[in-house]
């Protein structure tokens, strides 16, 4: 088994990832960003992690609220095609 593609936003990396993340960036445009309050069922640790990790989240754009209560990382958007 491979490894599974990389996306990036740096200029340093090559031309064919940085376009993968052009194209995920393109197909997830209509997407919510993640909630920013965490779920009523996490708590303690998994509470905090959220309320830290998601802002980073939202704002590098590479992981997007699927529909429902499900999260769907974007890089199997590409893999099909949704």
């Amino acid at each position: 088994m491979g490894r599974k593609m990389k996306i990036t936003q740096d200029a340093s990396d090559r031309a064919d990832q940085r376009a993968r993340t052009e194209e995920l960036a393109k197909k997830t445009s209509g997407m919510e960003p993640l909630q920013v309050t965490p779920p009523r069922f996490l708590q303690g640790y998994a509470y905090t992690a959220w309320r830290e990790l998601v802002p980073l989240l939202n704002t590098a754009g590479l992981v997007k609220q699927a529909a429902g209560n499900s999260l769907m990382p974007t890089d199997s958007i590409i893999k099909t095609g949704i």
